[in-house]
């Protein structure tokens, strides 16, 4: 399995906002569109089979404003700088008993 790793650049440093746990980009206003929810739980992650299945849920364009003013398409969770992870079953179990 993959979890999305969101990290957002603030102040000229990385600040992590965690795993992304759910992405909506159609939400918003005319100009200003996607909602992105993250969590620092592992176990609440959106979790993909495939590198690729998360790579396309990532490039998601917005079906309600499909494209920006630029002309380029809208793809609101590209405004982050993410990491694609593995995440294997065994590194869940892991944080599961540290949890417990």
């Amino acid at each position: 399995m993959k979890a999305v790793i969101v990290i957002e650049l603030f102040d000229n440093q990385f600040r992590p906002l965690g795993f992304l746990k759910a992405y909506d980009p159609d939400v918003g206003t005319d100009t200003v569109t996607g909602d992105v929810t993250s969590t620092l739980d592992i176990h609440e992650a959106k979790l993909f089979d495939l590198m690729a299945d998360a790579i396309a849920f990532a490039m998601q364009q917005s079906t309600r404003v499909p494209f920006r003013p630029d002309g380029q398409p809208n793809r609101p969770l590209m405004a982050f700088t993410m990491e694609f992870k593995s995440v294997t079953t065994q590194e869940r179990q892991s944080e599961e008993a540290k949890e417990n």
